[in-house]
């Protein structure tokens, strides 16, 4: 299929005399390549403390419901299916389906799962995919779609099951677990999806209490790996830094921690990706901590390795080429852009040092190389209550 862009209008709708603001802005989507338009509902999901969406229409983060269903096969996911509301043209009825082989199962029973939704099936449907992780008490989940040419629509949910104040909150806890995401461009399509690990750190004591607000809750996510199903770049990803946060101790819930993460271009550490994480407490005694997070920042930084070639021509003068100095830097830009390794930039006798020219030594470099747009990433991640 080839890329849609993504059109984000502003209608003013004329109401009758039904009580609504005969002016009242909506969100519509356009698909540039069909024409065809659907309104995307401005209502905020926001309204249960035991279900939390990043709902945020300005941005395209428009998904407002997510309903999974084992169909009676908990021990079977082959059948099973999600239904997402509020993405467009992601099919009349937004209903995912497993994806073969793609659920994983860790040794505390958390699970992670890719889901996608029927391509084609209508005019105008793209090609959308959720990741959905799940523990017993909580269940997580975002979803992107791989059509837009810039980060699209989108959204996140995190829900519980039950939340009971812990009644024997003493110290610190460590709480360990998966993490899955979307991961889209704003510049070009495309999609990558992220599984990864989650380890989150809770200290309630140390804090006293502010307005509702106490205790600290912190962590990282480590590992982040692409999935094959989705589009693979070159170059690692950092651990994502979920910086210190307080809770409601009422509600079990924090919003707008502080999320990052740090690498290095050339030797210098630079902030990558930055944004906020927002969660909940689950179980009948704290036993979980889940949520989603969202960051932005550069989409892939692929090292480089090129040569070095010493020589002396026939004068006796000693001279140095290198492979990134006579390469074509549109060129290798380009490949970086498009997520392909740019390979071993080679200095060739002949052309890019005179034939008669006797080498001395060839040795190795590399050089940190940045795509020329960014990415967004959408994470969700469950975890439990280590011993």
């Amino acid at each position: 299929m080839s890329r849609i862009i993504t059109a984000l209008s502003i209608a003013a709708l004329l109401a009758g005399c039904d009580g609504k603001n005969p002016f009242q802005d909506e969100v519509v989507a356009t698909n540039e390549e069909t024409g065809e338009t659907e309104l995307v509902d401005d209502n905020d999901p926001n309204t249960d403390v035991d279900n939390k969406f990043a709902y945020d229409p300005e941005r395209n983060l428009t998904m407002n419901s997510v309903d999974y269903d084992d169909n009676g096969t908990p021990n079977d996911p082959t059948d099973d299916t999600v239904v997402i509301n509020n993405l467009p043209f992601d099919g009349p009825d937004g209903v995912y389906d497993d994806i073969a082989g793609a659920d994983t199962t860790n040794a505390d029973g958390q699970t992670t799962n890719i889901f996608q939704n029927t391509e084609n099936t209508i005019s105008g449907e793209i090609q959308y995919y959720a990741v959905m992780v799940r523990s017993d008490f909580l269940e997580a989940s975002s979803a992107a779609s791989e059509d837009w040419t810039n980060f699209g629509f989108a959204g996140a949910n995190v829900n519980r099951e039950s939340y009971v104040i812990p009644d024997d909150f003493q110290g610190s806890y460590v709480y360990a677990g998966v993490y899955a995401a979307t991961r889209t461009y704003d510049e070009r399509g495309g999609l990558e999806l992220i599984r990864g690990d989650a380890t989150l750190r809770l200290d309630v004591p140390d804090i006293d209490p502010l307005d509702g607000l106490q205790g600290t809750i912190a962590g990282n996510i480590t590992n982040r790996t692409r999935d094959g199903i989705g589009d693979q770049m070159v170059g690692d990803l950092p651990d994502i830094s979920l910086r210190t946060v307080t809770f409601n101790t009422d509600t079990g819930v924090w919003e707008d921690g502080d999320a990052g993460t740090y690498d290095y271009v050339n030797g210098d550490r630079i902030e990558r990706d930055s944004g906020t994480y927002d969660g909940l407490i689950a179980g009948t005694n704290g036993e979980e901590l889940g949520g989603y997070l969202i960051v932005e920042g550069v989409a892939d930084i692929q090292t480089v390795e090129f040569e070095v070639v010493i020589w002396e021509d026939i004068d006796g003068n000693i001279n140095e080429t290198n492979g990134y100095d006579v390469a074509d830097a549109v060129a290798i830009q380009t490949t970086v852009n498009n997520g392909n390794p740019v390979g071993l930039l080679s200095v060739t006798g002949g052309i890019d040092i005179p034939a008669t020219a006797t080498v001395l030594s060839t040795t190795t470099e590399t050089i940190d190389i940045q795509t020329d747009y960014n990415a967004r990433e959408i994470g969700v991640f469950v975890t439990d209550l280590q011993p």
